[in-house]
């Protein structure tokens, strides 16, 4: 323990708990580390999302495991299914690729055009539209009507307030073989939904605002919602002829949206922004996605099963979670403490531990539970961490307690789950803050020590058991190196003796991490002869001979 002024013992009490199964997102492994740009789930046993560098993956078990398709390399920017097995991709390229057996095989219709299509909408069995920009940056949108047999293409330009205006369609929606919307972003930074009813011969402007709109959908052909830049919501309850802004609570650029039913509806964006609405886009709740990286795709099926894509492979499923087991606790190293009323510190030992057989990713934090029961924080975290399988790391850390702080009983508290609602594991202790003391006044609730970062490099070629390596050099004058493996996090005495077992140093007796660890003896102080070195980790013991030859 360490204090900034004098301290008094009390009792500690510490606590562990687990937590039921709740909603909420869970990243799922996708096997690659390229952006991916959009998903499409036509029902739970078949789920597609594509990506850069011609990524299409695809899943029959809600996304538990990820299969990669072959199809036509390009850089797939959306992808629509109607079905299980009848659907179309499309990105850069001007590439229009298409199946009817769920992706098995994909057919080329069109690829190898200096064009790009960003949005995509297969609307029924024969009928399915793409749309982007062309190489004079005009609107631009394909399409079929008969199965990709025939192909039409419809350029055109937006119209607003006596100009016509180039700019990209990001996504498209029909509401049948006629009659659909587009989201567009605009060439000096506004933002445009135009309408048309005879196949895109015509459209018509019916919303303008100053920020692009990247995402629009409807759940039923009469209420939907479009999303861009920004955070800018807008809401139409009459088949996309009128909308009106809404506000949806955040200001970072929203890339997708879908809505699961007329009511309830989720949108995502960058940062790992993911925000939902249970009453058709008038308001919206922020979600944990546990993630910082950019979401570019989202699809539900229904109200429990969804999925996001996003950058460097990121995967993530919502539906009912069964937390992973993967445990934390804290251990005080000197318990138990009271800080005065002037401020101090105490140190303490953070260890958290994957015992699942697959790799997890999950957050780690800790926060404070104040003396009116109000939590404080975090102070560590929320931490990005992926253990493999069996890994676990500590680390030991100090926290400071400031002067400000009020008198009485704490709580320290720690965390694993999704950052800040989804709680897998968790462990307190007790400590207390008196209103009288002497010392010297500290301020802010700092917490230093140890990395929980670099954990995740230690992860890969764990030993396979544990083991007291040979000391090297041996013979050895003066100095040599012990070294020894942890399969798991262990607390590990390292001694030295001599012939006749009297202790001589003790080098090591802390906790370590998982791994390979070594350890300089130095004998400069010592004469000639015998020398024994024991290692206990856990259960484990042995013990090993070295010759000290001056």
């Amino acid at each position: 323990m360490k204090v900034l002024s004098s301290i008094a013992i009390v009792l500690v009490f510490l606590i562990v708990s687990s937590v039921q199964a709740q909603n909420g997102w869970m990243p799922q492994t996708s096997g690659t580390a390229e952006n991916l740009n959009s998903i499409s789930a036509p029902s739970t046993s078949s789920i597609t999302t594509v990506g850069d560098f011609g990524v299409v993956l695809h899943s029959i078990d809600g996304g538990l495991t990820w299969n990669t398709q072959t199809a036509p390399t390009a850089f797939y920017e959306a992808v629509s299914f109607y079905d299980d097995n009848i659907g179309v991709m499309t990105g850069s390229g001007g590439a229009i690729i298409h199946t009817t057996d769920g992706g098995s095989t994909w057919q080329e219709q069109q690829n190898g055009w200096m064009i790009t299509y960003y949005g995509a909408h297969q609307v029924n069995e024969q009928a399915a539209f793409v749309a982007g920009v062309n190489t004079i940056f005009q609107p631009l949108m394909s399409f079929t009507t008969d199965g990709w047999q025939t192909q039409q293409d419809v350029a055109f330009y937006v119209y607003y307030q006596g100009s016509y205006n180039e700019g990209t369609v990001n996504d498209i929606h029909f509401f049948n073989e006629t009659t659909g919307v587009a989201a567009v972003s605009i060439w000096n930074g506004n933002g445009a939904i135009v309408r048309t009813e005879n196949q895109g011969q015509g459209w018509t402007t019916v919303a303008w605002v100053d920020q692009s709109i990247n995402a629009i959908d409807f759940y039923t052909g009469s209420t939907g919602f479009a999303v861009g830049n920004n955070g800018i919501g807008l809401l139409t309850y009459n088949n996309g002829n009128d909308w009106e802004i809404r506000d949806t609570g955040v200001s970072v650029d929203l890339n997708d949206i879908s809505f699961a039913t007329y009511s309830y509806g989720w949108a995502v964006g960058d940062g790992g922004t993911i925000i939902y609405t249970d009453w058709s886009g008038n308001t919206w709740e922020p979600q944990s996605s546990g993630t910082t990286e950019n979401l570019t795709g989202v699809s539900f099926v229904n109200t429990d099963n969804g999925w996001v894509v996003g950058d460097n492979g990121t995967i993530l499923n919502y539906g009912e979670i069964v937390p992973w087991d993967v445990t934390v606790s804290l251990t005080h190293t000197s318990p138990p403490i009271v800080i005065p009323a002037t401020g101090g510190s105490f140190d303490f030992n953070i260890a958290v531990t994957n015992n699942e057989t697959s790799p997890v990713s999950f957050n780690v934090w800790t926060m404070v539970t104040l003396p009116n029961t109000v939590e404080f924080g975090p102070l560590i975290g929320p931490i990005d961490l992926n253990f493999d399988p069996g890994f676990s790391a500590n680390r030991d850390r100090t926290q400071v307690v400031p002067a400000n702080a009020p008198a009485g009983m704490y709580t320290y508290d720690a965390y694993v789950g999704i950052y800040p609602d989804i709680i897998w594991n968790e462990d307190h202790f007790d400590f207390e803050k008196l209103a009288t003391g002497d010392g010297i006044a500290i301020t802010g609730w700092e917490c230093w020590g140890e990395s929980f970062v670099d954990a995740v490099e230690e992860t890969a070629n764990l030993p396979a058991e544990i083991a007291l390596g040979s000391a090297y050099p041996n013979p050895f004058n003066p100095k040599t190196v012990l070294s020894y493996k942890l399969q798991a996090a262990s607390l590990v005495n390292l001694s030295v003796y001599d012939i006749s077992g009297r202790l001589v140093t003790e080098l090591v007796n802390a906790w370590r991490d998982a791994g390979v660890h070594e350890v300089m003896f130095d004998g400069s102080d010592l004469s000639s002869g015998v020398y024994l070195y024991r290692l206990t980790a856990g259960e484990f013991t042995n013990t090993g001979k070295m010759v000290l030859l001056k």
